[in-house]
């Protein structure tokens, strides 16, 4: 049982701000930072990718292709790193 308090609702928005930011990770695509990508795991950054890749190109890519972008934004983050957003990998 939840009792009321003077700090329940504050307490509530942290572990839901908390849970977001754990799970979230994966979901802001192109606009993840290169530090960012680095930092999650391998499904958050799959994640990342395939949702990047629906924001600019395919909106079902194959598995294959997701892998080869997956390559590319590691080249691309080894060589630019830092605050470089993953999604730079579609300029030219």
């Amino acid at each position: 049982m939840i009792t009321k308090g003077p700090y329940t609702l504050g307490a509530l928005a942290l572990a839901a701000g908390v849970a977001l930011l754990a799970s979230g990770c994966g979901t802001t695509g192109g606009a993840t930072t290169c530090n960012a990508y680095s930092q999650m795991d391998y499904s958050d950054q799959q994640s990342t990718v395939l949702a990047m890749m629906k924001q600019h190109a395919d909106p079902t890519p194959p598995s294959w292709d997701v892998t080869d972008t997956e390559l590319s934004v590691n080249a691309y983050c080894m060589i630019n790193g830092g605050n470089a957003q993953i999604g730079g990998i579609y300029q030219p």
